[in-house]
Parts: structure tokens; sequence; C-alpha cells
């Protein structure tokens, strides 16, 4: 069995990394106005260079405004 990669006696595992929702995915799946309402949103929010972090999101889906 393969020895688990450690740092400073800890275990690294997938759990201890954030994931991200690439800013790309968020325009076909949720359309022109709604990826602008949502990025209008996300102004001044903590996020990464690569996409948003999926509590932003999931903040954003449940208490945001549609535009269908």
């Amino acid at each position: 069995m393969k020895k688990p990669i450690t740092y400073k006696g800890k275990e690294i595992t997938i759990n201890d990394f954030v994931p991200v929702i690439p800013w790309e995915q968020l325009e076909p799946i949720m359309g022109k106005r709604n990826t602008k309402a949502f990025m209008k949103w996300m102004s001044g929010q903590t996020c990464m260079a690569d996409g948003c972090y999926p509590s932003d999101l999931k903040a954003w889906l449940t208490h945001g405004i549609n535009f269908d």
C-alpha cells in the first residue's frame, strides 16, 4: 500500500482543498443575463482568479434574481 502524503505530520487529502466553479462554466448553464447578474452580485466578494466558490453560487441561486 502506498504511504500517504503528509505535511507537518497531517495526511493530505482532496478534502483539504477548496473546489472552484470555473467562470467559463457559468454562462452555458445560467445564460448571459443570469451570469451578468451573478457577476454583479459577486462584486466585492472574495473569489479566485479561476472561478467562484460553490457556496457563493449556491447563495446567489437561493437568493438572487432569476432572469430566464
